[in-house]
């Protein structure tokens, strides 16, 4: 299964689209045939026939096909529309260049559709950027405050050395003290004491 899409955006689901002796053949089983006609006769409307797959993405078109030339009926119950390029060259002249035109409008309209695809990805690279840049000015302040603690752990440890420092030399006196306390007891226990009692 394929599809046809006109000019006027009309897309055909079509079980085949052949040329034959210069007829472009349209085979399908979808629409009355009143409704057929009144879209194949048209001739702005099919100097531009663009080929579709059934997923909806061209593959190719036809241009020029402008003269109706009939339906014709099959056993199955589909209908074969029959298109012609005109015989008159100045008329197919004008099909012609009717058929480009659309194909440039086509074109063009493909590649305004990139650029707006183009303007928003850059639009989310920029928004990328400025998570990023957010990302690397967290991190930088957490590790500014990683610093101000290290630095406030190492002056408490500073301070904490200090004060040990200070205890250590505090109980030295107090054992000097109690030394010469010790020696000064000893003293009047051996010497004084007994001299008092021989007396």
């Amino acid at each position: 299964m394929t599809k046809i899409k006109l000019v006027n955006g009309t897309i055909v689901n079509a079980s085949a689209v052949e040329l034959d002796h210069g007829a472009l053949k349209i085979t399908t089983s979808e629409r009355t045939v009143e409704e057929l006609a009144e879209l194949f006769t048209d001739k702005s409307n099919t100097s531009l026939i663009k080929l579709l797959t059934e997923s909806g993405k061209e593959t190719g078109f036809k241009t020029g096909f402008t003269s109706f030339a009939g339906i014709v009926y099959l056993e199955d119950g589909s209908k074969v529309v029959e298109l012609f390029q005109p015989a008159d060259v100045t008329e197919a002249r004008i099909s012609n260049a009717e058929g480009a035109a659309n194909e440039a409008v086509a074109v063009a309209a493909s590649a305004e559709a990139a650029v707006t695809g183009a303007v928003e990805a850059a639009g989310v690279a920029e928004k990328a950027a400025n998570v990023a840049e957010e990302a690397a000015n967290t991190a930088t302040e957490t590790a500014n405050e990683a610093a101000d603690t290290a630095g406030a752990a190492s002056e408490t440890a500073s301070n904490a050395s200090d004060v040990a420092a200070g205890a250590e030399e505090t109980a030295t006196n107090v054992a000097a003290q109690n030394e010469e306390m010790a020696i000064t007891l000893d003293s009047i226990l051996t010497e004084i004491i007994p001299s008092l009692m021989a007396e």
